[in-house]
Formats: structure tokens, C-alpha cells, sequence
């Protein structure tokens, strides 16, 4: 609890655990120190600046674009010159300067006004403009402090942060206010245990505060000293000095432009995900090839990926890894990957429509969103897969529900079907439920009736543009991850005709040139290992779809049975899996694999094998 504030603990350490746990946790840290040494300013209060802004730490660790509106530069763009003119890191900023700002309405509580929001280039970029912004607006106080005959930098450290933040917020039209009262010796906190409410800028301002103060100790080792009470001085409302429209940059737009138009920040598709192996572990390498030179599976096709410790560069052996093959029931981890892209990207677009002012109040809502989404990617799915690929747009409304503060999860019954009552359905029964039941039915039981519902909603077209796009498919070698069957006939194109080609030894086994149903080893390990080190999508995503891949406790695992029918039986922790049975008389199977070694979980095995 920050006393001389009056903050409570909770609201001291709201969300600071969340960002700065584990691994990522550690890369945050990193980014955050190195932008508030670019620019001179306190890591504390920029971390928590990003943490009142967003509440996503996924969001600046990403490697795809990310929206200025989303965290916070609502002028950005406007100010550029400004900025740059100021603050030299502004240079180090990467983002595309030809790209055309998207204009919306902010989402101030009065006279709202037109923002253009831009799209910087990854997470780390967001993170850096971030402490641009914050430092550009300090700078303003500066400026403006010495023109009224005041030293912004002999005021308290904590006071300065304060105004920083209601500058970040309101505008330095908005804080200004409030640097005449502190550079006269007024205290500009509200010193009262109340809640913060939205576009309340005092009380914000000093819970923010007392967040940062803390984040800068507890995280980053730099202490600031107490927030001390001033001498009185005339105390200005809350009311004259709300979060709204920064008087700087007046908009100057006729009425009529004031309208909210389609506000798509955030592309259909993933960037290739970039995955570091180590090829030259030679004892692993060895060890490896030595059991692929047995005669009864040198035919084989495999991949082996060593997790155990967490290494940046995480061992790789694969054999025969690149044949492209029928895989069978594998592929329906494919449609299971695609949902969780989809519903990442669907989160996005709805918190940015929400935050440009989209009422939440009117019965369908949510149609909006869906609406805009269909506007802005429809050409791009078409032009990823011209004719005679039939179009396909995904069925929005029956795979996502969304809250009026713009959190999206997969639709499912209310309450969820059970464990039991999935293994009652089983491998041939009637799906029952939503979306994401479906979903687990597939993927626990192998289930072709709810493979179907889930493939046929998502469709064909997003599935294969997200697996190309994420790197996991060549279209021009056509080698990698592909499905163009919904398991019960429904073909892309009828026949067959949008599969991919078999390797030549594989075609002759199957007795026909291509498949619905393409893998390769190599790219369901690459995909498989992604989702172990939390790195598919976000942390979040990887970790339910581990817990969803439950084909080793229904349907049964091939890799499970290789443990147990060993001699003696082998010991294992866990096994995330999904079989796959080809109608060639060969079986497939991909899994991440657990193996405790007593207490210490730093001692465990864990890896990905296909």
C-alpha cells in the first residue's frame, strides 16, 4: 500500500505479476529498460503507462504490427514533427511513414474529436513509441513551466510523474492546470481511498502514481522518494480537466467527417513466426539417427525436438522430415491453430472499435464488428485464393462471443459440455454444443461430425491463408501444412482437386497424386514446439490449446502407447496429442511429451516428437 498516496495494495500492484512473469516476463523487462534509457524517463512509469493503456503485455512483445490508438499515441501521427523535433529517439521508432492513418473518433467522454491512429512495425516499436510519447509530453510540460517562470524539474519526482500521466491522458492542454497549481506548491493528488473512474484525471493520476513508484523499486531497482503533501494552495476541479481532447491539436474537421468508419488495425493473418533450432547438437544428432537406421523405420518420416531446460535454440533431428504425406485425423490440430489466430486478431479489432466509441448497449452489437471485419478482409482472403478455389469468409457470430469490454472467446454451451459428456458422444456420436466444444470433441475423440462444423465455419480459405502466412506452408515448393476436406466429403474443390501433391513414394501408397490432408514432420514439429514455448500466437492461446489436445485420454496416442508397451513401461508426466490414421495402413501421431524427474520442475523432460 502506498500511504502518502492513499492506494491500496491491489491497486498498488494491479497487473504488475502478470507482465513480468517467466521468461516473457524477463524480455519485457529488457525492452522497457532499454526504451526508458533511450529517452531518459523513470521504467516504472512507462511500464505503467503500457499497463493502463493496454492490460496486454502480449501486445508489445509481438512481432506483428501494433496499433497507436491501442496504446495510447492517440496523436502520434499529428505530433510526428513535433515529436521528432524534440525527442531524438523518435528516429529509432519503426513504422511505415507511407501507410495511410486510419481517422476515427477517440473515445473521450465529451467533445470527442477525429484521432489517426497508424500501425507501428512489432511490439518492441510500440514499446519504444510509447516512452517517445511520454517523454514528448514531459518535454511539453518543461517548455510550458518555464514559460510561465517555473522549473518543471525542481518539482518532486512523484509530482512530475503525475503530470506526465495526465499529459499522456488529457493532453498537455489538460495538465497544464495542474503544473500551475504544483509549481505554485499545490498538491495535485487526491489523497482519498475512491475509486478511479474513467476520464477522472486526479485520482487517476495519483493511483497511477503510486503504481509506478512501486514498479520502479520492486521491478526495476530504482527508488523514488515519498509523495510528501505540499502546502495548500486553490485546488482546481476535476471537472475542468477531464481525459478528453488534447487542446493542441484542435481537429478541424466539418461535422459530417466525425463519424466512425471501418477501423481494421490489425491484418487477417499472422507474420511467419520465426523459430531458432539447433541443428548441431551432435550427440543429440546420434543419438537420434542411430534409432532412425533400424530397417523397420528408416521408411518413416519423423521430427524430434528437445525442450528440456528451456533453450533458446531448442535441439532439432528430423528424418525424412520434408516428404509431404497424407496425415489423416493429424490435420485437425490445423483448424484448432487457425480459431486461436483468428480469435487473437477478432480481440484487437473489437477493443480498438470499443475504444474509437462503439456502443456496447444496442442488441447486436457484435454485428459491427463482424461487419467491418468482413468489409476490410474479404478482398484479401479472395485474393489469396483466386478462382476456381471457391470464397469463404468465417462465420464470425457462431465461432466468437464477445464482451462489451472487447474480450473475445470461442462461443460454447453454457455451461460447458463436460469431460464425461464428451467421451459420451465419443468418436461416431452427434456433436452438442458451440463452437469450442466442437472443438474439443475433435481433438479428445477425433470426431469427423465436429471436425466438420469447426472446419466448415472457420473455412478453407482463412485456415490455409493463416497456415501460409505463419510459415507453416510453401506455396511455391506447395510443401507444409494444407487441408481442404472437412473430414465428411465436403471438399474444397470437389475430388480432391485442392490438394496438395503427395511425395512420390507417398502417391504411390495412396494411389493417387495429392490430398486434402497434407504434413510434413518437419512443419507440425515447428508448430508443436511453438505452442510448448508459448510462443504460437501468445502465451495465453498456447497454453488452451495444450490443454485441449486431450486425444491421448480419449481417442488414444500412439506416442502414449509407445511408453507404456515399452519393457519396462517408461514413465511420463503428461502427453498434449493428436493421432492421425491414413488410409494408406500407415498411422501418424504428433504429441509434446512431459517427463517429471522428481520435484524440480527445472528438471524435467519435456519435448515435441512427430
Amino acid at each position: 500500500m502506498n500511504t502518502d498516496l492513499v492506494v491500496s495494495g491491489d491497486e498498488v500492484t494491479d497487473h504488475h505479476r502478470r507482465f513480468f512473469r517467466g521468461k516473457s516476463g524477463k524480455r519485457l523487462k529488457t525492452l522497457v529498460e532499454n526504451a526508458a534509457r533511450e529517452v531518459d524517463l523513470n521504467p516504472g512509469l512507462l511500464v505503467t503507462i503500457m499497463m493502463a493503456e493496454t492490460r496486454r503485455p502480449q501486445s508489445y512483445l509481438a512481432s506483428e504490427k501494433v496499433s497507436s490508438y491501442h496504446i495510447g499515441a492517440d496523436d502520434f501521427f499529428e505530433a510526428r514533427a513535433a515529436i521528432q523535433a524534440r525527442v531524438p529517439a523518435y528516429s529509432k521508432v519503426k513504422w511505415d511513414k507511407k501507410q495511410k492513418p486510419f481517422e476515427h473518433l477517440n473515445d473521450a467522454k465529451k467533445d470527442r474529436r477525429m484521432v489517426k491512429t497508424i500501425l507501428f512495425d512489432s511490439g518492441p516499436d510500440a514499446v519504444l513509441a510509447t516512452a517517445v510519447y511520454l517523454k514528448f509530453r514531459e518535454v511539453r510540460l518543461r517548455e510550458i513551466a518555464a514559460e510561465l517562470g517555473g522549473d518543471f524539474d525542481s518539482l518532486p519526482l512523484a509530482t512530475r510523474m503525475a503530470l506526465t500521466r495526465m499529459a499522456m491522458a488529457a493532453g498537455t492542454g489538460g495538465a497544464t492546470g495542474f503544473l500551475k497549481q504544483a509549481l505554485k506548491g499545490g498538491d495535485i493528488f487526491v489523497r482519498k481511498a475512491i475509486p478511479v473512474a474513467a476520464y477522472q484525471t486526479q485520482r487517476n493520476a495519483t493511483v497511477r502514481t503510486a503504481q509506478a513508484m512501486h514498479l520502479s523499486d520492486w521491478v526495476f531497482g530504482i527508488r523514488v522518494p515519498a509523495a510528501a503533501k505540499q502546502s495548500a494552495a486553490e485546488a482546481i476541479g476535476d471537472s475542468e480537466f477531464t481525459e478528453s481532447p488534447a487542446a493542441e491539436w484542435p481537429p478541424g474537421l466539418p461535422a459530417a467527417a466525425k463519424q466512425p468508419g471501418p477501423a481494421t488495425v490489425i491484418d487477417p493473418f499472422p507474420a511467419p513466426y520465426p523459430l531458432a533450432l539447433n541443428l548441431g547438437n551432435a550427440s543429440f544428432n546420434a543419438c537420434a539417427d542411430a534409432a532412425s537406421t533400424d530397417p523397420d523405420v528408416a521408411h518413416l518420416c519423423g521430427a524430434l525436438v528437445d525442450l528440456t531446460g528451456k533453450p533458446a535454440s531448442p535441439s532439432y533431428r528430423g528424418h525424412n522430415h520434408n516428404d509431404m504425406l497424407y496425415v489423416g485425423s493429424l490435420a485437425k490440430i490445423y483448424p484448432m491453430y487457425a480459431a486461436y489466430e483468428l480469435m487473437h486478431r477478432v480481440e484487437i479489432e473489437a477493443k480498438t472499435l470499443i475504444k474509437a466509441g462503439l456502443p456496447t448497449n444496442i442488441p447486436g452489437w457484435q454485428n459491427r464488428i463482424f461487419a467491418e471485419l468482413k468489409k476490410a478482409w474479404g478482398p484479401r482472403l479472395d485474393a489469396a485464393f483466386p478462382p476456381p478455389l471457391p470464397s469463404g469468409f468465417p462465420r464470425l457470430a457462431d465461432i466468437f462471443q464477445i464482451t462489451p469490454n472487447g474480450d473475445v472467446h470461442l462461443s460454447e454451451r453454457s455451461p460447458p459440455l463436460t469431460d464425461a459428456e464428451l467421451d459420451a458422444i465419443g468418436e461416431f456420436g452427434a456433436p452438442k454444443g458451440k463452437f469450442r466444444d466442437w472443438m474439443r470433441l475433435m481433438l479428445r475423440w477425433s470426431n469427423n461430425s465436429a471436425a466438420s462444423k469447426c472446419i466448415l465455419a472457420l473455412g478453407f480459405p482463412y485456415i490455409n491463408g493463416v497456415l501460409g502466412s505463419g510459415g507453416f506452408f510453401d506455396k511455391t515448393s506447395r510443401n507444409g501444412l494444407w487441408i481442404s476436406g472437412d473430414y465428411l466429403g465436403h471438399d474444397w474443390l470437389p475430388g480432391g482437386r485442392a490438394g496438395q501433391p503427395l511425395t512420390p513414394r507417398w502417391a504411390v501408397l495412396q494411389k493417387r497424386p495429392v490430398t486434402n490432408f497434407a504434413g510434413t514432420a518437419c512443419q507440425v514439429a515447428r508448430l508443436l514446439t511453438l505452442i510448448a514455448q508459448g510462443k504460437l500466437i501468445d502465451g495465453y492461446s498456447s497454453i488452451d490449446m495444450i490443454s485441449i489436445m486431450q486425444g491421448a485420454i480419449g481417442i488414444g496416442s500412439y506416442i502414449q502407447s509407445a511408453f507404456t508397451g515399452a519393457v519396462p513401461p517408461r514413465a511420463f508426466s503428461s502427453i498434449s496429442s493428436k493421432i492421425g490414421y491414413g488410409n494408406d495402413r500407415f498411422s501418424h501421431d504428433c504429441a509434446i511429451v512431459r517427463v517429471d524427474r522428481g520435484d524440480d520442475p527445472a528438471r524435467a523432460l519435456r519435448f515435441v516428437t512427430v
